[in-house]
């Protein structure tokens, strides 16, 4: 069997085996996240819910320990391609484009690498190969994006029926409290003409503005609108008692 090809394939083999992986250090800054550890945080509890679910994570990321420039060991996660997938999934809007777009220029930049060290021969065939992954991949995005534009359908048709709701809710609670104020006035115009044996009242009449401002004073209100539909038996007793 001819030596080049017997190496190619032992270097195929190794990059099939041996997923390609970012640290997490790097990881971070392209999700422009802060901090190194908001990105450990995030995977941490990914992980939680993983292993809540017997699903094993190492085909995302895997957990290891680095020096910084004291000495100090640190932990990281080296993160497969899978796994800058799925945390782009997590991220949506620019920050989640943006971060999609760094990850795969820096896996083709290590594609590449590989290529470039393959004979000549097997160039075309780690292409196709390489093309398929991406193929994948970009089926992936299609599929997560469709799923997301039908939820967000969903979400914005809930969105639209509540907020009728809430105007239905609304026209009826100010129809309730425009009634309540009449029924108020009212009574309160017929104790005031019982009391002083008027023939009639208005609201422009000083016996009328002392009871009102006596009653607003008593609910700490200014105008009838403003007291509460709770209140309003005891603002009709206080009526019927004090006036």
């Amino acid at each position: 069997m001819n030596n080049k090809f017997v190496q190619a394939s032992m270097i195929t083999d190794r990059s099939k085996q041996e997923p390609k992986r970012l640290s997490s250090r790097e990881v971070y800054q392209m999700m422009d996240l802060k901090q190194h550890s908001d990105l450990l945080r995030k995977i941490d509890g990914i992980n939680k819910d993983f292993t809540q679910s017997k699903i094993a994570f190492s085909k995302y990321w895997i957990e290891g320990t680095y020096k910084d420039v004291s000495g100090k060991t640190n932990r990281e996660f080296q993160i497969s391609k899978k796994g800058c997938e799925f945390l782009a999934h997590k991220t949506t809007g620019t920050k989640g484009n943006l971060f999609t777009d760094k990850y795969m220029d820096r896996f083709e930049g290590m594609e590449n690498v590989i290529q470039n060290s393959l004979p000549i021969g097997l160039e075309t065939m780690q292409g196709m190969a390489f093309l398929s992954e991406n193929m994948a991949a970009i089926g992936q995005h299609v599929q997560v994006l469709t799923q997301f534009t039908m939820g967000l359908k969903e979400y914005v048709q809930d969105s639209i029926k509540a907020k009728d709701k809430q105007i239905d809710d609304l026209a009826e609670l100010v129809g309730i409290r425009s009634k309540n104020k009449c029924d108020l006035i009212q009574i309160a115009k017929n104790i005031l003409v019982r009391k002083y044996n008027l023939s009639r009242i208005n609201s422009s009449m000083e016996v009328y503005k002392r009871a009102k401002a006596k009653i607003f004073k008593e609910f700490n209100v200014t105008k009838w609108e403003d007291i509460p539909a709770t209140k309003y038996n005891a603002v009709q007793a206080f009526i019927e008692e004090c006036l």
